[in-house]
């Protein structure tokens, strides 16, 4: 709704290369009806760099959006920073803070951001229910005309019941922050220290994460056959993003960050949510570590 009711021909827009689909997709449209894209990467911790962003502004642009956590890494960019830059340059400013709104403070009226969206059922809340922030002052033309609700925004009977359980959803998500926040660092850390006690070859792709978001990359197994026999064992982690499950191309976030495409095809996303345990975090390393291959002893090679 912000990308096509801001942007006209001509116009020239800066968002990030690893941006979610709800993004990357409406700005790969906007180029064929004549909007000037730039992709800026992130660096090889996975973070938007604010003097990319910087040296990519010219005259002509006219909207920048950046998302708040990466939906795959989870790493963490500089919003504050990127918001204030926006303002300065007088340039419209929307981020992406799906992945972090109910898991991290975050306060809006700390920021200089025009539009924020969220989706209630990153914190707990129902299904197909989100929001979209408009700053006062700032404007938007409806993408469907034909009925006066939302302001004019969005023509169609408001779902009610999805609109109370995402605001109760919310509301629980910031009283709980700080319990949840401890819980998930707690189990983070211990399946960390599991996988480590179990000699288990892994490595954490991204810095300044999101807690309980890990993209995980094990060396000697391939990440879709790694959560296909975990699926199996009842156990839930993704390969990339929701939005392309099934598919078996590596994550292009990871591509992004300068990962090659090998190492990338053997990670994997797990995501520490409020209502997993101690039992839950063993269960999952033990299962991870009984699906490595097992490497043949070097004596009995030599033997042979």
């Amino acid at each position: 709704m912000v990308l096509k009711s801001v942007l006209k021909k001509n116009d020239h827009f800066i968002t990030s290369s690893y941006e979610h689909p709800a993004i990357l997709k409406v700005a790969q449209d906007l180029e064929n009806k004549g909007i000037n894209v730039t992709y800026v990467k992130p660096n090889e911790n996975g973070i938007v760099n604010i003097n990319d962003i910087e040296n990519a502004i010219n005259d002509s642009t006219k909207l920048i959006s950046i998302m708040y956590v990466n939906n795959e890494i989870g790493t963490i960019n500089p919003i504050k920073q990127i918001s204030e830059l926006c303002n300065r340059k007088n340039i419209l400013f929307h981020t992406d803070a799906v992945q972090c709104i109910g898991k991290i403070p975050f306060n809006l009226s700390d920021y200089n951001i025009d539009f924020c969206s969220i989706a209630a059922h990153k914190f707990y809340g129902p299904k197909s229910i989100g929001a979209l922030y408009i700053k006062n002052g700032k404007t938007i033309n409806p993408l469907f005309i034909g009925g006066g609700q939302e302001k004019g925004i969005r023509p169609g009977t408001e779902n009610i019941a999805l609109i109370a359980g995402m605001c109760e959803a919310l509301k629980i998500a910031y009283n709980k922050m700080d319990e949840n926040l401890n819980h998930i660092k707690n189990m983070e850390k211990l399946l960390i220290n599991e996988l480590d006690k179990l000699n288990i070859n892994y490595k954490i792709n991204g810095k300044s994460r999101l807690p309980g978001l890990l993209n995980i990359t094990f060396f000697d197994i391939e990440g879709q056959t790694l959560l296909m026999n975990l699926d199996m064992m009842g156990i839930a982690i993704s390969y990339g993003s929701a939005c392309s499950s099934g598919s078996s191309k590596p994550s292009p976030a990871l591509i992004n960050i300068g990962i090659n495409e090998n190492v990338a095809k053997n990670s994997v996303r797990i995501s520490i949510g409020k209502f997993i345990n101690e039992d839950n975090i063993l269960n999952l390393a033990n299962s991870i570590k009984t699906l490595m291959p097992h490497k043949k002893n070097k004596e009995v090679e030599n033997i042979g």
